[in-house]
């Protein structure tokens, strides 16, 4: 099963909102300040997609262009949704 950069992003602000239910917001803010982060691209973002050319994908970039719009596409999203915590 696939599961997007953005759906995993969402899971991890629904599971802050929980938090925040059950500890409060400023206990969870804090657990989420001190907590390391691993992220992640799978063989299903760069194998998957490039190699088996999915939509034509080899003929717009070379390996080396896919593997920065891939880095480019992670960073943007963390900006994006971490941010909104305000951690």
């Amino acid at each position: 099963m696939h599961v997007s950069l953005t759906q995993q992003v969402q899971q991890v602000e629904d599971t802050y909102e929980l938090l925040a239910q059950a500890l409060g917001e400023a206990a969870t803010a804090d657990l989420f300040r001190r907590s390391v982060f691993f992220v992640s691209i799978g063989s299903n973002d760069f194998i998957h997609y490039y190699l088996r050319n999915v939509s034509g994908v080899q003929m717009r970039y070379l390996p080396w262009e896919f593997n920065q719009l891939l880095v480019n596409a992670v960073r943007q999203e963390i900006k994006l949704e971490f941010y909104d915590l305000e951690i």
